[in-house]
């Protein structure tokens, strides 16, 4: 009961010095984020308008939030848009520990570990401070545990340790609760969840330039995520860590051949890049073509003539032609006067004829394909 009471009289004090903060902050211009909450409420907690209410709902003093409030870096660390800080994606990667652990846990952290890509080292993570643990919480959310989860966050804890000392009971320190948005205080010695951060500065990136060259369409993606460079020519500059290695894939549609790479460091399963310094790659992409080749036969093949939808073929005098890969052409044979079209060979004849007499036929060109058109002169 004694411990039940000095852990109440702990956080009674801790929100009577915020509320001692807030009042002294009366009158004076502050610097403060706004706290998300855009709802009001009645003495009875019955939702009312706003308009008038002087609540924080009507009011919603502060600088606004952005849009997005956070950005997944795709390297095992999230972005807060609105405070520049940098947190661990994924809350929940530590167990419960003392304070004096999670102090030395945090200092610890690096790429590598907590799924982080990020080139981080130990020494450039550590544990929020009160105030920074504190800008997390959406005050509109009954639950920002859950709501921070729905962010991008991923295992989201009950509660977490900062790295601030309660200063009128310097044996416990200062925690938030994201199941309510509440603070805590807590005995150092007790065991809590706590949750890095770094430093709103970016550390050590460098950037990377993808471009696509060549006759045909193609995307190319990376491993850490951040490009995905398509046909449209976004996503083809992404930042990564100093130092760190980049793998690009690249991919190429049916009927297109993917012809290289210039700028890798190694092509071993893909194109490498070591990011020690800004770095450009280019990957070709080439159309697959395929030769068709038209020939006339008979008596009358010196003034017969074929040509082809899409157009290519136009014999007479240009009787081959290149097409794309899987291309469905269609053959016209045309006699003038005089001149009889006997048939084809190599090729379907169109719908509706019961042999080769047809003036048309099909050629898929799933390969390099021959096909004869004979004309014939009495």
């Amino acid at each position: 009961m004694l411990k039940r009471m000095n852990l109440f009289m702990v956080v009674l004090g801790l929100f009577l010095l915020m509320a001692q903060s807030v009042t002294n902050s009366i009158a004076s211009t502050v610097n403060l984020s706004q706290t998300g909450q855009t709802s009001c409420w009645d003495t009875d907690g019955n939702v009312i308008p706003c308009t008038g209410t002087g609540q924080d709902g009507d009011k919603l003093a502060g600088g606004t939030w952005p849009n997005p409030r956070f950005t997944d870096d795709g390297d095992g660390t999230i972005t807060d848009n609105l405070t520049g800080l940098v947190w661990l994606k994924n809350a929940g990667c530590f167990s419960c520990e003392t304070w004096a652990a999670a102090l030395e846990s945090s200092n610890n952290l690096g790429s590598g570990q907590c799924g982080l890509m990020d080139g981080s080292q130990a020494g450039d993570w550590r544990l929020p401070n009160f105030e920074e643990l504190k800008s997390l919480v959406n005050h509109q959310q009954s639950d920002p545990a859950t709501w921070l989860n729905s962010q991008g966050f991923t295992d989201v804890q009950y509660a977490y340790w900062s790295s601030t000392t309660v200063d009128f009971a310097t044996s416990a320190v200062y925690g938030v609760f994201m199941y309510n948005g509440t603070g805590f205080s807590y005995n150092k010695t007790n065991p809590s969840g706590f949750w890095p951060v770094r430093g709103g500065q970016v550390v050590n990136l460098v950037n990377l330039v993808v471009s696509t060259d060549g006759t045909g369409p193609g995307t190319v993606t990376s491993y850490p995520p951040g490009i995905s460079c398509g046909d449209g020519g976004t996503g083809c500059s992404a930042r990564f860590a100093k130092n760190s290695n980049v793998l690009l894939i690249a991919t190429a549609p049916v009927g297109v051949m993917f012809s290289g790479w210039s700028g890798c460091d190694s092509l071993t399963n893909g194109c490498t890049v070591n990011m020690a310094a800004p770095a450009s790659v280019t990957a070709t992409f080439t159309l697959m073509t395929v030769t068709l080749n038209v020939y006339k036969a008979g008596t009358g093949s010196s003034i017969g003539t074929v040509t082809s939808s899409p157009i290519g073929i136009s014999c007479g005098s240009d009787c081959s032609a290149q097409f794309l890969l899987d291309t469905q052409v269609v053959l016209t044979a045309s006699a003038p006067s005089g001149t009889t079209f006997q048939g084809w060979s190599g090729c379907t004849y169109s719908e509706g004829y019961s042999d080769n007499s047809s003036p048309t036929c099909n050629v898929t060109m799933s390969t390099g394909k021959n096909v004869t058109a004979t004309f014939t002169q009495p």
